[in-house]
């Protein structure tokens, strides 16, 4: 009696590794997809719920903050300074979380449902995550010195809040709310909101 013995061919076992090698790809793909529109998701939300923090200041105090510094919670110490920061630059030069200004603006809004995005913007020698407010910064906005800004940090070029400035060279900004982005970051933009 002969004895047969069943099994897989050398042809059919690399059918199944190149059909689970494509089912792999496709699953890494859709992944990125996903995690892609979360941050950008993740940008617009926090973009929108700093606005509305200095705008309820705003409309309480009749006037912005006088105190730069980031935005909400979330933040880490990139620099390990001891701050908690949002822009810093090989330099030195950085963006710190202000606790006066935190203060300022929780008495209007709870600050800590504001929260950074974090992922980082990079642009060779500087870096930002989250968004920051500025009192002033020297910017120009349509010819004339423009002190309140809101400038914060999207991982693509556009800018999902607004209604935002073109850069055309620091520190000049010229008012236009058809522009994607305002200021080209290496691997993303900073998008200024000019505060009025």
């Amino acid at each position: 009696m002969k004895k047969t013995t069943s099994g897989f061919t050398i042809v059919e076992l690399l059918i199944v590794v190149v059909v689970i090698a494509i089912l792999a790809a496709i699953s890494v793909v859709a992944y990125n997809g996903i995690q892609q529109r979360a941050n950008k998701s993740a940008v617009a939300n926090y973009a929108a719920n700093a606005l509305k923090v200095l705008q309820a200041y705003k409309a309480a105090e009749g006037v912005y903050p006088s105190y730069n510094g980031c935005i909400g919670t979330g933040y880490i110490d990139r620099t390990s300074n001891g701050t908690l920061d949002c822009r810093w630059t090989t330099t030195g030069d950085t963006y710190l979380v202000n606790a006066s200004l935190n203060a300022q603006l929780d008495k209007y809004s709870n600050i800590k449902s504001v929260i950074a995005p974090t992922q980082t913007v990079d642009a060779g020698g500087q870096s930002a995550n989250g968004g920051h407010y500025t009192a002033s910064n020297g910017a120009i906005l349509d010819g004339i010195a423009h002190q309140n800004w809101f400038v914060y940090a999207t991982p693509d070029y556009k800018c999902p809040v607004g209604p935002i400035a073109r850069m055309t060279g620091w520190p000049n900004l010229v008012t236009d709310n058809s522009a994607a982005y305002s200021e080209g970051w290496g691997n993303g933009s900073l998008c200024w909101i000019p505060l009025k």
